[in-house]
């Protein structure tokens, strides 16, 4: 069987990507502000999540409020415990 030459010789187009849109305008510095102090521009500055919300200090607040008590816990039951991993482990 013979192998037939290809009828469209023309290449296929690679599309075009598409453009790259335009960064968004950076404000105007403050001039009464020293160049040290300028803050860091934040382009999505409406977008940003804020640093340190609520909802984390309310959990830290509990996390401090609920460990303490399982530490005094584990200090008392400790003998219990190591008892226990001693009595399961496989003897040889």
């Amino acid at each position: 069987m013979a192998i037939l030459p290809n009828p469209d010789p023309s290449p296929t187009p690679v599309p075009t990507p598409p453009p790259i849109p335009e960064p968004k305008p950076m404000r105007e510095p403050d001039p009464d502000r020293l160049p040290d102090e300028e803050p860091i521009p934040n382009p999505d500055e409406n977008d940003a999540p804020p640093k340190h919300s609520a909802t984390m200090q309310r959990w830290l607040a509990g996390a401090m409020l609920a460990v303490p008590p399982l530490l005094v816990l584990f200090a008392f039951l400790q003998r219990f415990f190591v008892e226990s991993i001693v009595g399961s482990a496989i003897k040889g």
